[in-house]
């Protein structure tokens, strides 16, 4: 006698397996996530040490002086020789915040830059992430600060 349908074993083993793949896109999702949220903090801290970098060289290339605002109202960090207008800037993105206090740092014609500073950026995950910018010398170090953990 033929009987139609499935038993009890197979939809537990089919039901095992589907529940095996799901759980594994999900948590191949997550890690894409987390990825692409490093990569992306990566960018945006490498263009402000870019804007840096650039600003030393602008001003030793043409023997001038300049400024580099931090501005935590706008969110920006703007770089202009003292006798023109802005030359570069970083527009951070509306999830990234700077949460030090609006800070100057003067470019001398040779390059360097008079004091030392650390800036303070924040996600929306409260990830807190720091450039220090030693003076006199080409240092500029990017520090992860503090990480939230999901769990």
């Amino acid at each position: 006698m033929k009987h139609k349908g499935f038993t009890l074993i197979e939809v537990i083993a089919s039901l095992s397996i589907i529940l095996i793949i799901f759980s594994l896109t999900a948590s191949v999702k997550d890690i894409n996530s987390v990825i692409s949220n490093k990569i992306e903090w990566e960018s945006v801290l490498y263009d402000v040490e870019n804007l840096f970098t650039y600003s030393k060289a602008y001003c030793k290339k043409n023997k001038i002086n300049g400024e580099i605002q931090v501005d935590n109202i706008r969110n920006k960090i703007i770089f202009s020789p003292n006798d023109r207008k802005r030359i570069k800037q970083v527009i951070l993105p509306n999830w990234m915040k700077i949460f030090t206090k609006n800070e100057c740092m003067q470019v001398k014609s040779n390059g360097h830059i008079n004091q030392g500073k650390t800036i303070g950026f924040k996600d929306y995950k409260n990830n807190m992430y720091e450039i220090t910018v030693l003076p006199g010398i080409d240092y500029i170090n990017i520090n992860e600060v503090c990480r939230r953990k999901d769990f």
